[in-house]
């Protein structure tokens, strides 16, 4: 197993604050618990090392999924505290994913 850096340290914790938010939000709203798995799926996906070859495809994914995210809620959500500190714990991520690539 390969020793994780600062920024994938961030990329852990960030996706599990999102994940689990959208797993509670509203819960059992489908649609949020489809969407915490999605975010934990990815997270393995990237961690895993059986896929170190598709990192950078998996990164990609990742970053548009997170982003398909925000603007699906900018479109539909709802205006509220929560809504906006998730979003910038998402918008973190991204950031932090985009990162890790030059790690």
């Amino acid at each position: 197993m390969k020793k994780l850096n600062k920024i994938q340290i961030g990329i852990i914790i960030t996706t599990l604050i999102t994940a689990g938010i959208h797993f509670t939000l509203l819960f059992p709203d489908k649609l949020f618990i489809l969407n915490a798995l999605g975010y934990v799926t990815l997270l393995i996906a990237f961690l895993l090392p059986a896929l170190g070859k598709y990192q950078k495809i998996v990164r990609w994914l990742f970053i548009l999924y997170t982003a398909s995210t925000i603007a699906i809620w900018i479109f539909m959500g709802q205006r509220s505290t929560l809504a906006y500190l998730t979003k910038l714990d998402e918008a973190v991520l991204i950031i932090l994913l985009f990162v890790d690539q030059f790690e």
